[in-house]
């Protein structure tokens, strides 16, 4: 019997999304009177500095003084006067939000100000001042909560948007902005700051999820799909508090990270010299050409605590493929090279072309016209064997790098091929050393006795910059 000994193993490591002083650049200046909220941000996939200014509609805020708290309400300027200028009652109610403007009035050098500008509190009672503050204002998902100033309670609900019915995930790293990078930050003025500017680092409150490939060296594997599924996909947040998410909802959503089926276009990993499994210096290839800054943004959750456990095979069987479990998934193909083989092999792991499955004449398939490839479709549980490092933490990217073939772990979780716009076809992958295999020359992917992907994290959060000083300009 013809075999294709391999294994499926994938060493996660769990990387830092670089971050520069040169995101987060603004010039703290404001108007003497009036409140100047500048934000600043750490690097991430979607939201900058830039994207928040770039943004009409501004940054969500709610705010207190010390008398307005004390009475149960919001902070509003009616009857503060600084000078010629009198307030009009203008309140930081999360209606009126701070916005960048070149064109505000009144003009402020920093451009930052509430759409209806409110007066800093002249009176020392009025302090201290809080302010609560998220952004986007208003992304599709979120729900406020009871919004209540004498607790406070600032908070909401959020749901991470599906994104499998996108229709291409391919070269386009923009697609992946379909989800959003919410953060959110508070802060505290104890007097009127001198610039009449409050600072306000605002932080990532998702988890960032993204996926590279180990391609070993004589291998070349052609990815079509990579995601992970039954994950929660729900949760509360407290802007106040800042603190974890809570009521994290069920598991059972699933997020895609990279799918080249609605083109028919996988992605190509050839092996890189070096790469093999006995060695932890591997180098690992991004998806998407601006590297690992293409991210999920994911509700922060554990995963392991609806890890996909299946029992060791003893043969491949998909029955025991995961329904509810976490897990993550891929679609690819395999061939072998030369001159690390001394004959190539297009066909290791699925096929160059479905005619070269033995099963193809006088398939369904054959009946429909295909000719292309065809791929497995194989599943990797969570090892749970790293928690807490497991965790998905709020403000934290994780970065998986499958390992392609590899040499243990993964399972097979389906027993028929898949055409290049990612559907199911009547062709079986066939379990190898069945006494009963009619097909002796399909390649086959073997498990060994480990059927667990290891995915070994070493956790860093994001990059939350130090805010630049005011500047000195006048």
């Amino acid at each position: 019997m013809k075999k294709s000994i391999f294994g499926l193993a994938a060493l996660a490591a769990i990387m830092l999304a670089g971050c520069s002083k040169n995101d987060v650049q603004s010039v703290n200046k404001a108007i003497s009177g009036t409140i100047s909220l500048a934000p600043s941000t750490s690097r991430a996939a979607i939201t900058v500095l830039s994207t928040m200014e770039n943004d009409a509609i501004g940054f969500k805020v709610y705010g207190t003084s010390a008398t307005s708290f004390a009475a149960g309400n919001w902070y509003n300027d009616l009857g503060v006067t600084s000078g010629a200028t009198v307030g009009t009652g203008a309140a930081i109610d999360g209606t009126n939000n701070h916005v960048w403007s070149s064109t505000i009035t009144p003009p402020s050098t920093s451009n930052w100000n509430f759409a209806d500008p409110v007066m800093w509190p002249t009176a020392a009672a009025d302090y201290p001042m809080n302010f609560y503050a998220w952004y986007p204002a208003a992304p599709t998902g979120l729900v406020e909560g009871t919004q209540d100033a004498s607790v406070p309670a600032v908070g909401f609900t959020f749901t991470v948007q599906d994104n499998t019915t996108l229709a291409n995930m391919t070269t386009d790293p923009a697609v992946l902005a379909g989800q959003t990078d919410l953060v959110s930050t508070n802060a505290i003025a104890n007097a009127k700051p001198a610039s009449a500017n409050l600072t306000m680092t605002f932080n990532h409150i998702l988890s960032k999820v993204n996926f590279g490939i180990i391609a070993d060296e004589g291998y070349t594997s052609h990815v079509l799909t990579v995601g992970v599924a039954n994950v929660a996909n729900v949760g509360t947040y407290d802007v106040v508090a800042q603190s974890p998410w809570s009521a994290v909802g069920a598991f059972g959503f699933t997020y895609i990270y990279f799918n080249g089926a609605p083109t028919t276009t996988p992605m190509d990993f050839a092996g890189v010299t070096g790469n093999a499994p006995s060695n932890p210096a591997s180098t690992a290839e991004p998806f998407y050409a601006a590297g690992h800054s293409n991210n999920l943004m994911l509700m922060p959750q554990d995963p392991t605590t609806n890890m996909w456990a299946p029992p060791a095979p003893t043969v491949i069987d998909p029955s025991q493929a995961p329904t509810t479990q976490t897990y993550i998934y891929l679609l690819y193909r395999t061939e072998t090279t030369s001159p690390t083989f001394a004959t190539a092999n297009p066909n290791f792991i699925g096929y160059a072309s479905a005619v070269d499955h033995p099963n193809y004449v006088g398939s369904a398939l054959e009946a429909s016209g295909y000719t292309g490839p065809l791929f497995v479709k194989v599943g990797y549980p969570f090892d749970g064997s790293t928690t807490p490092l497991q965790f998905w933490d709020k403000g934290y990217g994780y970065v998986y790098n499958i390992e392609l073939p590899g040499t243990s772990g993964g399972r097979l979780i389906d027993d028929m091929f898949y055409k290049d716009d990612g559907t199911p076809t009547d062709l079986p992958v066939i379990t190898p050393d069945s006494p009963n295999d009619p097909y002796p020359d399909v390649p086959q992917p073997i498990l060994n006795n480990d059927p667990y992907i290891h995915l070994i994290p070493v956790v860093t959060p994001w990059n939350d910059l130090t805010p630049p000083p005011p500047s000195t300009l006048q």
